[in-house]
């Protein structure tokens, strides 16, 4: 993203969040990524301006994505070849062709990166990444028994996951392995489940949020603050408090409404 982003002459803000764990508790490492739809315009001399830029080519992006990697991993083995005296199980790649006649035909294979389109609601980005960033693998409602069963001396937990387009399905496994596909997504000690790029790198961090304060005082100055018959009245075209009959303004004096917690109407009384 960021090499493609630089040909186009912005620096997007990138959050990115690491994911071992898939709906059944298997490992299964993947990355979630959120990126801006634009970013600091790198023409600009002082580098104080937002460039926005929506337009994403998922499918170019896909095939550069895969040659990055392939090409890296070239670099990363060779470098380890060099450097180590016992290279043990890489030792295989330091005879000529292999390497490549290993990782090349990774070029060919149909990787699988999804993609979606630009998101207008800020709260639903944030709470997306946080979810992935903070939770644990399998929510404690899904626990559904715990217990010695039937015909067996072990203890055994049953647990439900959901996969994509497919039905609701039931696991009953070991406690030692229902333990076990859990802490096995609990990462090293020090590992940084968020990452940040971009915009949002160390380096560049002030620079953006000077821009980003920026923009804001902008959009502080242009919205003005109006009350809820103000909004209302934009929004509908008529004005709530006052009457459709005989056009004279009314005054709020109680709200009712349906409460839970009561099975029944309750009311409220503004001050």
């Amino acid at each position: 993203m960021l090499s493609w982003s630089k040909e186009r002459h912005f620096l997007p803000a990138i959050v990115s969040s690491s994911h071992t764990s898939g709906r059944n508790l298997k490992f299964h490492p993947h990355i979630h990524m959120l990126m801006s739809s634009g970013g600091i315009d790198l023409k600009s001399k002082r580098l104080n301006r937002w460039k926005s830029s929506s337009f994403i080519p998922f499918k170019m992006l896909h095939k550069r994505y895969c040659f990055l990697l392939v090409k890296e991993l070239k670099k990363t083995i060779r470098k380890h070849l060099e450097e180590s005296l016992n290279p043990g199980k890489l030792s295989v790649f330091s005879y000529p062709g292999i390497l490549d006649s290993f990782l090349d035909p990774l070029l060919k294979m149909n990787w699988y990166v999804h993609d979606s389109t630009e998101s207008d609601h800020e709260d639903f980005s944030v709470s997306y990444i946080v979810r992935y960033a903070k939770r644990p693998p399998l929510a404690e409602w899904r626990i559904l028994d715990y217990g010695k069963k039937s015909n067996s001396s072990e203890y055994m937990v049953t647990f439900s996951y959901k996969e994509r387009e497919h039905p609701e399905v039931k696991w009953t496994v070991p406690v030692e392995k229902f333990i076990s596909l859990l802490i096995q997504h609990i990462p090293p000690k020090h590992f940084r489940v968020v990452r940040y790029y971009g915009a949002l790198a160390t380096k560049t961090k002030p620079l953006f949020k000077r821009i980003l304060s920026k923009l804001f005082r902008r959009m502080k100055e242009m919205a003005k603050f109006t009350r809820w018959r103000e909004r209302i009245t934009s929004f509908t075209g008529k004005d709530p408090l006052r009457s459709s009959l005989c056009q004279r303004e009314m005054e709020l004096v109680e709200v009712a409404y349906f409460s839970k917690r009561l099975g029944s109407l309750d009311f409220y009384h503004p001050p």
